[in-house]
């Protein structure tokens, strides 16, 4: 379970602590301003776990990417909780996609070579940055990610 604070009385400092934290479950943020997904977001859970740590990444009002590993989804067994998920996401992003488009700088996704799903990724790439407002790439290897990702924060 994930609290949702108000984070606007924590002062800078306060707030790079938070994101440092070992708390996250969704996004590795060790290496801030890359940011690893661990997990791709499909339940509720995850979804309300996604928004609650978008929150606090984006009020370090810095510069980010967001690199999606090659992520095996969940199978389909959760279908009416994967919708009330996709509807979380979509009412945050009615008043945090400004914000996410001002300071990422991209999300990159990896193929996985075992799927051959690069040109699957393309193709989405348009829509998945139409939906949250940023650019979206698509690598072939996790460090061709990684790589992208470091000049994109430069």
């Amino acid at each position: 379970m994930i609290v949702i604070l108000k984070w606007s009385g924590y002062d800078q400092l306060e707030m790079s602590i938070m994101l440092n934290n070992k708390n996250f479950i969704v996004m590795d943020v060790e290496q801030f301003p890359v940011i690893t997904m661990k997990i791709f977001p499909e339940t509720l859970e995850d979804a309300n776990n996604w928004t609650a740590e978008m929150d606090i990444v984006l009020n370090e009002k810095r510069k980010f990417v967001l690199v999606y590993p090659t992520i095996n989804k969940k199978n389909n067994e959760h279908k009416k909780e994967d919708m009330e998920g996709m509807k979380a996401v979509r009412r945050w992003l009615k008043g945090g996609k400004t914000l996410l488009s001002e300071y990422c700088a991209g999300m990159i996704m990896t193929a996985d070579p075992q799927k051959n799903d690069k040109e699957q990724l393309e193709q989405l790439s348009s829509v998945i940055s139409a939906v949250y407002g940023v650019s979206v790439f698509v690598a072939e290897t996790l460090d061709g990610s990684y790589i992208q990702a470091n000049e994109l924060v430069r």
